[in-house]
């Protein structure tokens, strides 16, 4: 198993203190990876094509990690080529055995009664024209920074016309003092007004400051659908206007 490559998708979706909990599926040779918050405003994705070595520890069944970050904190302690197996396969109390020929770890799966359950978001809630955002790395270390710097930053509203987009960063519910940054987007429905989460807002797009060029697309409805296609990854999140 590709130890470096399985560290980078499911680190690609890990946000600390938001998303520590991962499910793990192997479809058709690919590997999916969902994260999902515990409040479920926010749902990320990550697919892996032709990953090697999924179906030998995952099977056809789905498997969950109940602290992605202990994961990745064992999976680094290993060195070299690391050997993935199912132990107590079928019973409620699975383990996931790590071994680099060296040092074995066995790290405990989410209980298949307790395993998360993955919304996906309609069709329906996404009939309206959306507005999409081009972003890039110096993009989001811009957007990193101008955050940091606003004490308490709770909120990110945001606002188009159909050809831009101000994006306002504010530490309440009142948002005419806040910080703004206008873009222009591709051409789409306007939207009066959007509330969404900062730090998870600012989680996301740090998270994959190394990920290649991405999306930002806001839904009048109130989702902001951010995605990146960096080599071999495809990932995408959905976060919940509030």
């Amino acid at each position: 198993m590709d130890k470096e490559l399985l560290l980078k998708i499911i680190g690609a979706g890990f946000i600390r203190s938001i998303c520590d909990e991962a499910v793990l599926q192997y479809v058709s040779r690919d590997l999916h990876c969902d994260f999902l918050s515990k409040d479920k405003i926010l749902l990320g994705k990550v697919i892996c094509e032709k990953f090697n070595g999924g179906n030998n520890f995952i099977g056809d069944k789905p498997i969950g990690l109940p602290s992605v970050e202990s994961f990745l904190k064992m999976l680094k302690t290993l060195n070299g080529e690391v050997e993935a197996t199912m132990d107590n396969e079928g019973r409620n109390d699975k383990h996931l055995v790590l071994s680099d020929g060296v040092l074995q770890m066995k790290y405990s799966l989410i209980a298949n009664s307790q395993m998360p359950q993955i919304p996906r978001i309609s069709s329906e809630f996404l009939s309206n024209i959306p507005v999409t955002l081009s972003i890039n790395k110096e993009f989001i270390i811009n957007f990193h920074k101008l955050t940091g710097a606003i004490k308490d930053c709770k909120y990110i509203y945001v606002k188009s016309t159909g050809t831009s987009v101000d994006l306002i960063l504010a530490q309440s519910e009142d948002y005419s003092t806040g910080a703004k940054m206008t873009y222009e987007v591709t051409e789409g429905e306007s939207i009066e007004i959007l509330k969404f989460n900062a730090k998870m807002f600012r989680g996301v797009l740090y998270n994959n400051r190394h990920n290649g060029d991405g999306t930002i697309t806001f839904h009048p409805s109130g989702i902001a659908f951010i995605e990146f296609n960096s080599e071999k990854l495809k990932i995408s999140y959905h976060l919940l206007a509030e």
